[in-house]
């Protein structure tokens, strides 16, 4: 029942890292062009000594003599044998395509829409951040009290759409809609992946996380290329199309099953 808390808890503390990071990396190119990466290097080891020694196994049904398979597309394919999970990826991918639709060009709308300066701009994308990071931390108790996750998951699809549409408004009401798809986005990303784990195998769970981090991959590639052309000929079409791939994922999970029917499927299999 907590898994959804701690998946914000995670994406929390993703958001610190992309605050404290770069504050971190422009003070030590003060000190040398060379010196952030030096420094990346010495934490990145750090943390393997860290996985190490802190993150024990947790896959109980590993067979040890099962030969790891290189091939980075078959996962793909074990994954979708389980019927359960390509709805869930649809939306997934398609919550990807909205959310990188509008991230990809929001800072030249800013700029293009409200003169704003370079430094206007990364308050507002720290602001973005730090909401994210207290809905994240915070606000997933709230979404998540009394298996409210069926409801939330839907509701904040919708949300997102509005808000992302709602960028090429009044400066209110763009204030309003970032406000909301910040929001949206921070809840949908645990909420969407606690339902794909409880719908896979717990021999699945490992290469879902993989293929859903692919098939963010492919959206990072394909929206921005489509959005950096609509941007150009109408600032607000990018919102425009991340509201229509919202409205889609959203029309996609209306046909979500409760998860309580999940929790008991998940206990047999446990």
């Amino acid at each position: 029942r907590e898994r959804t808390k701690f998946f914000g808890l995670f994406g929390a503390t993703f958001s610190i890292g992309f605050i404290i990071g770069p504050a971190l990396g422009g003070l030590l190119a003060t000190l040398s062009s060379t010196a952030p990466f030096f420094a990346v290097s010495v934490v990145a080891f750090i943390n393997l000594i860290l996985v190490y020694f802190m993150v024990p196994e947790t896959n109980k049904h590993m067979n040890p003599k099962k030969k790891m398979d290189a091939n980075p597309i078959m996962p793909i394919f074990r994954v979708l044998k389980n019927n359960s999970l390509k709805r869930p990826l649809f939306v997934w991918l398609f919550f990807m395509l909205a959310m990188a639709s509008v991230q990809s060009v929001v800072s030249l709308y800013i700029k293009e829409r409200f003169s704003f300066g370079p430094s206007m701009i990364g308050i507002f994308m720290t602001a973005a951040s730090i909401i994210m990071i207290v809905n994240q931390a915070v606000g997933m108790k709230i979404w998540t009290k009394g298996k409210r996750e069926n409801f939330f998951e839907k509701a904040f699809l919708l949300i997102a759409g509005i808000g992302y549409v709602s960028l090429g408004g009044s400066p209110i009401i763009a204030i309003i809609g970032a406000f909301a798809f910040v929001v949206s986005e921070g809840t949908l990303r645990p909420i969407l992946t606690d339902r794909m784990f409880s719908d896979a195998k717990p021999d699945e769970r490992g290469e879902l996380i993989g293929v859903q981090s692919s098939l963010m991959s492919l959206a990072c590639v394909i929206a921005p290329m489509i959005a950096g052309s609509l941007f150009l000929m109408k600032p607000e079409y990018p919102f425009i199309m991340g509201s229509l791939f919202a409205v889609i994922a959203f029309i996609a999970a209306l046909k979500f099953p409760p998860r309580e029917y999940h929790e008991q499927k998940l206990d047999i299999l446990d």
